[in-house]
C-alpha cells in the first residue's frame, strides 16, 4: 500500500450511462490514483496505466492532463516534507512522469513551482534581518542542491527575494515622509549586504532629498540661509521667497431699494415714483492684495519687504497658522491677519514656522 495516496470511490453513472456501458472521464484519474494507492510506486508499470486508459478511450491521456499532474504533484510535495530529494526519490519520480506519460514542460513547472516555495521561504527567512553571512550562504548552496534547483531559477528567485526586502525597508522608512541619517544609513547598509541596488530616478531622489530636509527642520539645526537684509542680534534667516500678501477688505457688492413705493403714469413710457426709498448697501469681506515683494522667515518675525511699505509679524504676535497649497494664513493676537502667497516650497515654510512657534 502507498501511503501518499488514499482510495477514492468512483463517480455513478446515471441510467442511461450505464445502458450505453459509458465510460465517466473523471474517473479515469480516480482509477490511477487508486491502483497508486493499492500498489507500490516502482510496481506499477506503464502498462498498468495504459489498460486503463484503453477503456476510457485513447485521448483519455491527454484530457486529463491536469489531474494526473496534481497526482505527481502530491508524490513531489511529500518527496520534499524534509526538503531534500534523494537518488530513490528521483528514481520513483521519474518512474511516476513515465507511467503518467507527462513531458519534460509539465515536470519542470511542477518541479520549479514546488521547490521554488520551498527555497524562497527559505531566503525570506534568511534576509529578514538584512544580511546573509557565511554559514546561510553555504545553507542555501546545500538547500539549492538537495532540492535540485537549477542555477537560473534559484539566482532568480535570491534576486526578488532580496530586492523585494529592500524595497520593503524604503517604503517603510519613508512612509512618514522623513528620512533620518540612521534609516539613511541603514538603507545603504542594508543594499550593501544584499548586494541590490535601489533603482532611484531623478524623481524619488528629489522626493529623498525632500524628506531629509524634514527630519533636520524637525530634530536637528534648521539650515540658515544669507540675506541681503539688516537683522536684529541674534536673528537667523531661514526662508525667503516671493510672495503676494492679502488682508481681509469690507466690500460693497451693489445697492438695493427698499421701502413702500408707487407709480403713477404720467404719459407713454413715463411713471412718477412716490413713496419712500431708503437705500440698502450689500457688503462682504474678501481678501485684498496689499502688496507684494519679498518674505523672509526668522527665528523672530516673518519680515515682508513689499512695493509700497515694509512690515512685519513678531512671532510671539502668532496664535497660529493655516497652510494652503500657495500660501499660509496667519492668525495674530491683534489687528489683521494676513494671508501670504507664495507658489513654491510651503511646505517647507510650514515645517519651519510650527518648529519655530512650538520651541
Amino acid at each position: 500500500m502507498n501511503r501518499i495516496y488514499n482510495f477514492k470511490d468512483l463517480a455513478r453513472p446515471t441510467f442511461f450511462q450505464k445502458l450505453l456501458k459509458k465510460k465517466l472521464p473523471q474517473n479515469f484519474v480516480l482509477e490511477v490514483n487508486n491502483i497508486l494507492a493499492e500498489t507500490q510506486l516502482m510496481k506499477v508499470t506503464q502498462s498498468d496505466i495504459s489498460e486503463i486508459a484503453t477503456r476510457y478511450g485513447g485521448n483519455v491521456l491527454k484530457k486529463s492532463n491536469s489531474g494526473l499532474t496534481e497526482l505527481y504533484t502530491d508524490y513531489l510535495k511529500h518527496c520534499l516534507t524534509d526538503k531534500e530529494l534523494s537518488e530513490t526519490e528521483l528514481q520513483e519520480l521519474k518512474h511516476l512522469k513515465d507511467i503518467l506519460s507527462l513531458t519534460d514542460k509539465d515536470v519542470n513547472e511542477i518541479h520549479n513551482k514546488i521547490v521554488g516555495a520551498i527555497y524562497n521561504k527559505s531566503m525570506n527567512d534568511i534576509v529578514s534581518d538584512g544580511v546573509i553571512d557565511k554559514s546561510e550562504e553555504d545553507f542555501l548552496i546545500k538547500l539549492q542542491n538537495d532540492l535540485k534547483l537549477s542555477d537560473e531559477v534559484a539566482n532568480k528567485i535570491s534576486e526578488q527575494v532580496r530586492g523585494q526586502f529592500v524595497q520593503d525597508f524604503f517604503d517603510k522608512a519613508v512612509s512618514d515622509e522623513r528620512l533620518s541619517p540612521q534609516e539613511e544609513e541603514q538603507l545603504d547598509l542594508i543594499t550593501k549586504n544584499l548586494n541590490i541596488k535601489l533603482q532611484i530616478d531623478d524623481k524619488i531622489k528629489s522626493k529623498l532629498d525632500r524628506f531629509k530636509l524634514y527630519w533636520v527642520i524637525e530634530n536637528d539645526e534648521i539650515p540658515e540661509i544669507n540675506v541681503a537684509l539688516s537683522l536684529e542680534k541674534n536673528e537667523k534667516c531661514y526662508f525667503q521667497t516671493n510672495c503676494e500678501w492679502y488682508e481681509m477688505r469690507t466690500v460693497t457688492q451693489r445697492i438695493n431699494y427698499s421701502g413702500t413705493t408707487a407709480s403713477i403714469k404720467i404719459m407713454k413710457g413715463v411713471r412718477y415714483r412716490v413713496g419712500t426709498i431708503k437705500p440698502q448697501r450689500i457688503t462682504s469681506e474678501q481678501w485684498k492684495q496689499i502688496d507684494y515683494g519679498t518674505m523672509y522667515l526668522t527665528n523672530k518675525r516673518i519680515i515682508l519687504i513689499g512695493q509700497s511699505k515694509n512690515s512685519n509679524i513678531k512671532l510671539q504676535k502668532v496664535l497660529s497658522f493655516t497652510p494652503y497649497s500657495d500660501g499660509v494664513e496667519i492668525s495674530k493676537d491683534t489687528g489683521r491677519n494676513p494671508l501670504i502667497r507664495f507658489s513654491t516650497n510651503t511646505d517647507i515654510f510650514s515645517l519651519i514656522l510650527s518648529r519655530l512657534l512650538n520651541e
